[in-house]
């Protein structure tokens, strides 16, 4: 069996938010952990198929995914997306609002959502973690 990186994947509209964490994560990890981006909501499909394939260790998901429509409609597909398919990967939503309804909706799924202004600290704790009990394995 080869061994291939840890993966992290952030999927998010504001590419130099991704950038700065892929920067942080590549100092403190080195190639110990890959991070990928996704900057573009309207390729939904493409993200879906790709951690379904590849099935990455994290994934950071942005919950108000696309400028152009403020809604969590790109987001929330993406993440039932990935749980019908039992995709064997972490998922955390990063958000500054989440309507109750929806957080709701999250907590009954059992989704995990870190609040804005998210410290980098807490997603390299994150990161240490997932890696930790990958490794333990």
């Amino acid at each position: 069996m080869s061994h291939r990186p840890f993966r992290v994947v952030f999927i998010d509209d504001y590419s130099p938010f991704c950038d700065s964490l892929a920067d942080v994560i590549e100092q403190e990890f080195g190639d110990k952990v890959t991070p990928i981006q996704f900057c573009d909501p309207k390729k939904a499909e493409e993200i879906i198929a790709w951690i379904i394939e590849e099935k990455p260790d994290i994934v950071f998901l942005d919950f108000l995914l696309d400028r152009e429509d403020p809604s969590p409609k790109k987001s929330m597909q993406i993440y039932k997306a990935l749980k019908r398919a039992m995709v064997p990967t972490a998922i955390f939503f990063i958000t500054a609002v989440i309507p109750s309804d929806i957080r709701f909706e999250l907590l009954e799924k059992e989704a995990r959502v870190l609040e804005k202004p998210i410290m980098v600290e807490s997603i390299l704790s994150i990161i240490q973690a997932c890696l930790d009990i990958k490794e333990s394995k």
